[in-house]
């Protein structure tokens, strides 16, 4: 069923694919015919979906569920605007509302790094000011540890296996099946906010390769990091002739320190996997595990010519505002960074890509956002109207995932921020397969900044780094488990 949706939905940006092509150049390629045919567009019955499994008559007197923290669109939309997200998003409101009887309200304070922090005195008071937290998962450490959390799999409208909720970050952030924080299909930002190739690609092609190829490799599975090594080692030029790789020349990759940990997780890699008892196992230093980061580390990151880390660049007022200026001048053939909402503004003939595979024999792909950002919901213990809160969240999700979730991947054409269809079907396979991996998350043993250095420093140290913090890890596991469970 979730396939076929999936499939729905992309016949419908087809056909906004088309005719927004209608005033733009056809992008570079062997075939630009889908751009001059109209498809046929397939709607979803109404008798065809999923049943929401939340009473029909059920009235929550008014009650007024309140969201504090970032990134939360989706969740709230205070008027229209004519946008067509926020406009879904205010139309989906109001629609609950009048079945209903609900109310949602959005609390952003000015802090938006760590905004979790200023309320965690507040919601060890017991103040129940606020009913859903959203931050990104490591933002909720204290939490946890603190006991503060609820187990949201004891909430009593919640349906985890149902589409419209995220399972793979679920069951990746839960400790002995306990659901202490979750993600939806209304939480646009844990979409817009994952990490994967983003590809220039005018300057791919002037360099004898073909994005229409790479498109097929992803659909087929066998886009894989040999094919992704192969590619950016084309395409590097030293611009200004001062025989000095800086971030004056061109680059087939760039990205900061995550980016490299997010080609690792691309190919199954994790800082941390659950055992059958949902509980986590530290596996960052596994031999397959290093065998990879050798590989990683010697093929793409020491690779100077053709790799530039983001902390590489020097001598600039910033070094972010360099990089994002680097890719927008056509300086970079390939950059893992999110989507977000900036891309709309550069003027470059961008693709989209999975992050790659390890061999095509890789049963899926595998994404994931910033552990301190990619936005998740929690709960906390304290609040007084659970069963209001699971049945707004339950409502809020099965509404969106058939009605907003579709335009969120229409507006994406429609406003350019993807400039071809293409990139669309990417998105929804990237979209598909997102994860957390429990060890970054919650960064026991420091694992993730070891990796992070593995990058910048291009050297593997997780065997040193592993033999020094594994016992380390093993406490904090531990007492976060204790925190959960007693």
């Amino acid at each position: 069923m979730k396939k076929r949706l999936l499939a729905l939905l992309l016949a419908s940006m087809m056909l906004t694919g088309s005719l927004a092509a209608c005033s733009e150049s056809p992008a570079q390629g062997d075939d630009t015919s889908a751009a001059e045919t109209t498809p046929e567009v397939t709607t979803e019955p109404e008798e065809t979906k999923l049943p929401s499994g939340l009473p029909e008559d059920k009235k929550l007197n008014g009650f007024t569920i309140t969201f504090y923290g970032k990134n939360t669109k989706g969740a709230y939309a205070e008027e229209e605007t004519g946008d067509l997200i926020n406009d879904e998003v205010y139309a989906r409101n109001r629609r609950l509302n009048e079945q209903y009887d609900f109310n949602i309200v959005e609390i952003l304070p000015a802090n938006q790094t760590d905004p979790t922090k200023e309320i965690l005195a507040t919601v060890q008071a017991g103040d129940d000011a606020y009913q859903v937290l959203v931050d990104g998962p490591n933002r909720f450490v204290s939490y946890i540890n603190g006991g503060l959390l609820y187990d949201m799999s004891t909430l009593k409208y919640q349906n985890y296996s149902q589409p419209w909720w995220s399972e793979d970050i679920n069951k990746s952030l839960s400790f002995q099946n306990k659901v202490l924080m979750s993600c939806n299909s209304f939480m646009l930002s844990s979409r817009s906010w994952i990490y994967h190739p983003m590809v220039n690609i005018d300057l791919l092609e002037a360099n004898g390769m073909k994005m229409a190829d790479y498109y097929n490799m992803a659909r087929e599975g066998t886009w894989t990091t040999d094919e992704f090594i192969k590619m950016i080692k084309k395409g590097n030029a030293d611009l200004n002739g001062d025989g000095v790789r800086d971030h004056n020349d061109r680059f087939g990759f760039e990205t900061e320190a995550y980016g490299g940990y997010v080609l690792a997780i691309g190919t199954g890699y994790a800082i941390a996997n659950k055992d059958d008892k949902d509980m986590p196992i530290i596996t960052a230093a596994t031999e397959e595990g290093v065998s990879l980061w050798d590989k990683l580390v010697n093929e793409i990151f020491s690779d100077r010519n053709s790799f530039l880390c983001v902390t590489d660049i020097v001598g600039v007022d910033s070094i972010w505002t360099t990089a994002t200026n680097m890719m927008k001048n056509s300086q970079i053939m390939v950059q893992i960074s999110t989507l977000g909402d900036g891309w709309r503004e550069y003027e470059i003939n961008y693709g989209i890509l999975p992050v790659p595979k390890a061999t095509p024999e890789q049963e899926k792909y595998y994404h994931t956002g910033s552990s301190y950002n990619l936005p998740v919901m929690a709960v906390p213990k304290i609040v007084q109207n659970p069963d209001e809160i699971s049945f707004a969240l339950e409502a809020m999700a099965y509404d969106s995932y058939y009605n907003l979730q579709p335009k969120f991947y229409q507006n994406y054409l429609e406003t350019k921020l993807a400039r071809d269809k293409e990139s669309v079907e990417m998105l929804q396979i990237i979209h598909s397969t997102i994860m957390m991996d429990p060890g970054a998350a919650y960064n026991w043993g420091g694992y993730l900044n070891r990796i992070y250095n593995n990058v910048k420093l291009r050297e593997n140290g997780l065997v040193t780094h592993h033999a020094s913090n594994s016992e380390k890890a093993a406490k904090a596991i531990e007492d976060m488990v204790k925190a959960v469970t007693e």
